[in-house]
């Protein structure tokens, strides 16, 4: 297990988008500090602020070898 830091508040995509920057409601929160858990195929993951979980990292090692998990999150 890892603790992250959620960078800048991510929000639920929009039909065809990626990740938007305002949306409908929010996935993770700027500030928020998350448990993120290695599962047996070696992705990181999370649970957002509707307890679903999300794969942030694709990294087996370390989460933070992962450039989509840099850009949004941090070890804590």
């Amino acid at each position: 297990m890892e603790l992250t830091q959620c960078l800048a508040t991510i929000y639920k995509q929009g039909p065809g988008d990626l990740v938007e920057i305002s949306g409908e409601g929010i996935l993770f929160q700027a500030g928020y500090v998350y448990p993120a858990f290695r599962d047996e195929n070696g992705l990181w993951l999370t649970t957002d602020e509707d307890n679903e979980m999300h794969v942030i990292a694709e990294h087996p090692d370390d989460p933070a070898l992962d450039p989509w998990f840099n850009l949004h999150f941090k070890k804590v």
